[in-house]
C-alpha cells in the first residue's frame, strides 16, 4: 500500500540544490540548463550561457577551480 503525505500550507519545501562549475578559472553556478546551453552565475554576478563542455566540476564546494 502507497501512503501519500499531503504538504501543509504552512510548510515549505526547500529550493533546490544548484550546482557549483567551474567556468574560465573561476567558481560559476548552475542556474539554468537546456539541451544545447547552460546558464551560470560567476562571482562578478554575470549570467553567461555556455555550452556545457565549457564548465568543469568543481572541488572543495567551488573553491578548487583551475
Amino acid at each position: 500500500m502507497i501512503r501519500l503525505r499531503r504538504q501543509r500550507s504552512d510548510e515549505t519545501s526547500a529550493p533546490p540544490q544548484r550546482k557549483t562549475w567551474c567556468y574560465n578559472g573561476q567558481p560559476a553556478t548552475e542556474i539554468d540548463r537546456t539541451d544545447d546551453f547552460v546558464t551560470v552565475q560567476l562571482g562578478d554576478g554575470t549570467t553567461p550561457s555556455v555550452l556545457p563542455d565549457r564548465i568543469t566540476a568543481c572541488t572543495c564546494d567551488g573553491r578548487g577551480c583551475q
